[in-house]
């Protein structure tokens, strides 16, 4: 049996809320031309005067449907990476002098979410050493070496090596190529997790940080001869000059909390 009530106020809300999420939605009572407040709750009662919710058909099988939306949001995430790096290049030519493994690396201070290194991109310093006139990057081995004289580059060839000894799966390594970005894989993820954090007397929370390693290959790093050392020493200690040496070239990354394509 269907029934229509003229219930107003503190009555017909609570009907409504006793048919629950089940019924339509609902307005205020309005009142009509005569002065009576039209119906706002409709019901079913069974024969013992219970409520029966009403079922709202969807389809020929009677099914009911309610869509899903979800939209993404972006986590702030506050990263860190070094200011500069230093290397060190043997007048000779061959292995490269690097910064020790394990302390170079990219830290995360999200205490909300882990990142991921999706990308990292090796460009020459435009103003001091602009397509690799001083220090060219290459990725053939033997273009450099203990002996080897770099055929363009005014002070000599560099071939770098940036290895991540933490990566999903294992190690993963990049000879930096100015023409070809590195840019890992799922399997082959660059995850920096979520760092943690330490409570003050305050109450407030500081981050402690995760670091995710990221290590210049030792071997796999190495130069041709410097061919004009004396110039290479005081571009990279400044002394009014630009810092050729120094600024030789530098690395972009792209961080972000979407996990890398597989």
């Amino acid at each position: 049996m269907k029934k229509t009530s003229k219930l107003f106020g503190a009555i017909a809300l609570s009907a409504a809320l006793t048919v629950g999420c089940a019924m339509p939605a609902f307005a205020a009572p309005q009142a009509n031309a005569d002065g009576d407040y039209e119906a706002v709750v409709e019901w079913n009662e069974d024969t013992d005067g219970n409520i029966i919710p009403e079922e709202i058909e969807d389809g020929a099988d009677g099914a009911t449907n309610t869509p899903v939306y979800i939209d993404v949001n972006r986590s702030n995430i506050n990263v860190a990476v070094p200011i500069e790096l230093r290397l060190v290049a043997e007048t000779a030519g061959g292995n490269l002098i690097c910064p020790s493994d394990g302390v170079y690396g990219v830290w995360n201070y999200s205490t909300n979410t882990a990142v991921y290194i999706n990308k990292v991109e090796v460009g020459y310093n435009d103003d001091v050493n602009a397509n690799g006139v001083n220090w060219e990057l290459v990725t053939d081995a033997s273009l450099v070496g203990d002996g080897v004289e770099a055929a363009t580059a005014a002070l000599g060839n560099l071939m770098v090596t940036l290895s991540a000894p933490n990566a999903t799966g294992g190690a993963d390594s990049y000879v930096l190529d100015v023409d070809n970005p590195k840019v890992p894989t799922q399997a082959t993820a660059w995850k920096v997790g979520k760092s943690g954090y330490t409570t003050e007397g305050d109450g407030s929370q500081t981050p402690t940080g995760t670091k995710f390693v990221l290590n210049f290959d030792q071997v796999g790093s190495q130069s041709s001869i410097v061919q004009d050392a004396d110039a290479a020493n005081i571009l990279s200690q400044g002394d009014g000059a630009s810092k050729a040496a120094a600024d030789a070239f530098k690395l972009k990354y792209t961080i972000s909390t979407a996990r890398p394509k597989a």
